[in-house]
Protein backbone atom coordinates (compact mmCIF):
# COMPACT_ATOMS: atom_id res chain seq x y z
CA UNK A 1 0.00 0.00 0.00
CA UNK A 2 0.85 3.74 -0.34
CA UNK A 3 1.92 5.23 3.30
CA UNK A 4 0.36 8.48 4.21
CA UNK A 5 2.85 11.41 3.50
CA UNK A 6 4.19 9.38 0.87
CA UNK A 7 4.96 9.73 -3.01
CA UNK A 8 3.42 6.87 -4.46
CA UNK A 9 5.44 4.56 -6.82
CA UNK A 10 5.36 4.21 -10.33
CA UNK A 11 4.14 0.01 -9.59
CA UNK A 12 2.20 1.33 -6.21
CA UNK A 13 0.05 3.14 -8.70
CA UNK A 14 -0.23 0.75 -11.44
CA UNK A 15 -0.96 -2.16 -9.11
CA UNK A 16 -4.10 -0.01 -7.91
CA UNK A 17 -5.38 0.63 -11.16
CA UNK A 18 -4.85 -3.11 -12.50
CA UNK A 19 -6.32 -4.69 -9.54
CA UNK A 20 -9.11 -7.11 -9.95
CA UNK A 21 -12.16 -4.90 -9.21
CA UNK A 22 -15.25 -6.71 -7.00
CA UNK A 23 -17.60 -5.87 -8.94
CA UNK A 24 -16.26 -8.51 -12.10
CA UNK A 25 -18.02 -11.42 -10.51
CA UNK A 26 -21.38 -9.86 -11.14
CA UNK A 27 -20.64 -10.43 -15.01
CA UNK A 28 -22.69 -13.18 -15.35
CA UNK A 29 -25.81 -11.87 -13.97
CA UNK A 30 -25.81 -8.98 -16.72
CA UNK A 31 -29.12 -9.00 -19.10
CA UNK A 32 -29.79 -8.19 -22.20
CA UNK A 33 -27.81 -6.56 -24.78
CA UNK A 34 -24.21 -4.84 -24.02
CA UNK A 35 -22.34 -1.79 -25.58
CA UNK A 36 -19.13 -1.39 -23.89
CA UNK A 37 -17.37 2.10 -24.38
CA UNK A 38 -13.50 3.64 -23.18
CA UNK A 39 -11.90 6.13 -24.29
CA UNK A 40 -7.78 5.89 -24.66
CA UNK A 41 -7.29 9.15 -23.08
CA UNK A 42 -10.29 8.71 -19.70
CA UNK A 43 -9.10 10.26 -16.79
CA UNK A 44 -11.89 8.96 -14.90
CA UNK A 45 -11.86 4.89 -15.85
CA UNK A 46 -8.36 3.53 -16.69
CA UNK A 47 -8.57 1.27 -19.80
CA UNK A 48 -7.28 -1.78 -17.88
CA UNK A 49 -10.89 -2.06 -15.73
CA UNK A 50 -12.46 -2.27 -19.27
CA UNK A 51 -10.50 -4.82 -19.94
CA UNK A 52 -11.09 -6.79 -17.06
CA UNK A 53 -14.47 -6.44 -17.56
CA UNK A 54 -14.17 -7.49 -20.99
CA UNK A 55 -12.35 -10.37 -19.60
CA UNK A 56 -15.33 -10.92 -17.11
CA UNK A 57 -18.09 -11.26 -19.88
CA UNK A 58 -16.05 -13.34 -21.86
CA UNK A 59 -15.09 -15.56 -19.58
CA UNK A 60 -19.00 -16.13 -18.76
CA UNK A 61 -20.11 -16.09 -22.87
CA UNK A 62 -21.86 -12.60 -22.71
CA UNK A 63 -22.16 -11.12 -26.04
CA UNK A 64 -21.14 -7.09 -26.30
CA UNK A 65 -20.21 -4.74 -28.39
CA UNK A 66 -16.78 -2.69 -27.22
CA UNK A 67 -16.48 0.80 -28.96
CA UNK A 68 -13.18 2.90 -28.39
CA UNK A 69 -12.47 5.94 -28.45
CA UNK A 70 -9.23 6.78 -29.45
CA UNK A 71 -7.16 9.68 -27.43
CA UNK A 72 -10.98 10.28 -26.57
CA UNK A 73 -12.14 10.91 -22.87
CA UNK A 74 -14.86 9.46 -20.57
CA UNK A 75 -17.83 10.78 -22.30
CA UNK A 76 -16.32 10.66 -25.65
CA UNK A 77 -18.66 8.11 -27.23
CA UNK A 78 -19.86 8.82 -30.83
CA UNK A 79 -23.62 10.06 -29.77
CA UNK A 80 -24.73 8.74 -33.41
CA UNK A 81 -23.48 4.98 -32.57
CA UNK A 82 -25.31 5.26 -29.39
CA UNK A 83 -28.26 6.54 -30.70
CA UNK A 84 -28.09 2.99 -33.22
CA UNK A 85 -27.59 0.65 -30.65
CA UNK A 86 -30.61 1.64 -28.20
CA UNK A 87 -32.70 2.28 -31.38
CA UNK A 88 -31.77 -1.32 -32.62
CA UNK A 89 -31.95 -2.89 -29.04
CA UNK A 90 -35.17 -0.85 -27.67
CA UNK A 91 -37.74 0.16 -30.21
CA UNK A 92 -36.82 -2.31 -33.43
CA UNK A 93 -35.95 -5.83 -30.99
CA UNK A 94 -36.80 -5.13 -27.89
CA UNK A 95 -38.27 -8.85 -26.77
CA UNK A 96 -34.84 -10.11 -27.81
CA UNK A 97 -32.90 -8.13 -26.09
CA UNK A 98 -34.67 -8.62 -22.66
CA UNK A 99 -34.38 -12.79 -23.45
CA UNK A 100 -30.59 -12.06 -23.49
Amino acid sequence: GVEVGRTPRTADVASAICAPRPWMKYADKLKGRLMLYYGTADNNVHPSNTMQLVQALQRVGKSFELQVGPDAGHTGLNQMRMMEFFIDNLVLKPAATRAM
